[in-house]
């Protein structure tokens, strides 16, 4: 059964045991999917209501697309929670491949590096489907529902914990990689990443706890 189809007890079953998968990979990427879940409850909880309907109609909109984008990144990071194990998996299945013969050996060093190029997209989509939800709920700040301020906070920072720890993996994986421009490529775009998400959700937070 796939992670995503399992209870939140199940899951948290799964990931309080010996087996090393699911792990941060998979825990980043349900943390953003339920970042993003909260943020769309603050729509859901804005857009009916009277003070939300006195809004200029630009306004109005703009919230409505950031609601339904929010609704987009919130299915694409759904499946990457079992992607992200199932990549990991494969990387361990690479390195018991056989290595008897030269022919073997090389063999196994391709499937290796192939599985960690996956390994690294994988988080690396996580972060930047959480970074740009993040970055949405500025709108989500100004027009929202005033008694879900909380909420939006939480949702910001759970957004900015799937995107650092999603590119905690990425540096991980990155740093087996026998390709070297690729691994400091990847690597500077992590580095890059970590720090807006940093920056987004620490200039929100505190703008959130002020009003409170």
């Amino acid at each position: 059964m796939s992670l995503i189809d399992v209870s939140i007890t199940q899951f948290i079953e799964e990931v309080d045991s010996s087996s090393p998968a699911p792990g941060g990979g998979s825990v980043s990427a349900f943390a953003g999917v339920i970042g993003i879940a909260l943020a769309r409850m603050v729509g859901h909880l804005t857009i009916p209501k009277k003070s939300f309907l006195k809004l200029d109609e630009v306004d109005q909109e703009q919230f409505q697309k950031v609601h339904n984008r929010l609704f987009e990144l919130k299915e694409l990071l759904l499946p990457l929670i079992e992607k992200d194990t199932i990549a990991f998996n494969q990387i361990m299945a690479a390195y018991k491949l056989p290595k008897e013969t030269a022919i073997e050996q090389q063999n196994r060093s391709k499937q290796i590096e192939l599985a960690t190029f996956h390994a690294i997209e994988i988080p690396m989509q996580v972060a930047t489907f959480s970074l740009e939800a993040l970055v949405l709920l500025d709108v989500l700040e100004r027009f929202g529902n005033k008694n879900c301020l909380s909420d939006i906070g939480v949702s910001a920072l759970q957004l900015n914990s799937a995107c650092q720890g999603a590119l905690l993996n990425v540096k991980i994986n990155a740093s087996s990689l026998q390709d070297d421009a690729a691994k400091e490529q990847f690597i500077i775009i992590a580095d890059n990443l970590f720090q807006k998400a940093h920056t987004y959700s620490t200039k929100l937070v505190r703008k959130i706890y002020q009003r409170l």
